[in-house]
């Protein structure tokens, strides 16, 4: 329990030095945002860095969730979204998981570079185990600022199909392209896992291999 102690007791420190930094209505603003107050899934409490995605990808869950078929950058500052992230109850740093990517594309080229600064700050402030999933390409730009931003972050490039993308992927980066940045990504020294993911019947089964 000690560690949990001083853990939360740190936690405590962060949102007062954070109330200073950001000021009242930035303060409010964030305690108001679903960050400071959702449960975590299982991965850890998803960080979302925009709300919609156009990929337009013919599995995709969001559109029935009731999100935009085009990516808007969320709302909050990268530090109020630290904020927000400290207020929650059910995180502690350096202990909690956070997860990157869930209802919209991180490191679409609109949100690219909040997706980052978020990255960046929340590492800094709270050192949690973080991920981020993807379907982008990963090139020598994105890869040196997620290195400097994060150098632990776990990458989850995410892919369904090799040969369907234009039917199922229709917006989405070319999936032997994503697997270029993959490769890009680890030559600096990222962390990179094969995300495959969704398991289509007749498409990803009949892939796994090739894939």
């Amino acid at each position: 329990m000690g560690r949990i102690t001083g853990l939360y007791e740190k936690k405590l420190r962060i949102v007062k030095e954070l109330e200073k930094l950001i000021g009242v209505d930035s303060a409010r603003k964030a305690s108001l945002d679903s960050h400071s107050k959702r449960v975590p899934r299982p991965c850890g409490l998803t960080i979302h860095t925009g709300v919609g995605c156009d990929y337009a990808c013919a599995y995709c869950y969001i559109y029935d969730m009731g999100f935009p078929g085009r990516i808007k950058p969320y709302p909050l500052k990268p530090l109020e979204m630290v904020y927000a992230i400290a207020l929650n109850p059910y995180i502690l740093p350096e202990m909690s998981f956070l997860a990157y990517g869930s209802v919209t594309e991180p490191f679409h080229p609109t949100t690219r570079n909040l997706a980052v600064e978020y990255i960046e700050e929340v590492s800094r402030w709270l050192k949690p185990p973080s991920q981020v999933s993807t379907k982008s390409f990963i090139d020598e730009n994105l890869a040196k600022q997620l290195k400097n931003a994060e150098p632990n972050i776990s990458i989850l490039l995410s892919i369904a199909t090799l040969d369907k993308g234009k039917e199922l992927e229709p917006r989405a980066p070319d999936p032997v392209k994503r697997l270029e940045g993959a490769s890009i990504a680890i030559r600096n020294g990222l962390n990179v896992a094969l995300f495959v993911r969704p398991i289509i019947p007749s498409v990803t089964d009949r892939e796994g291999k090739k894939i």
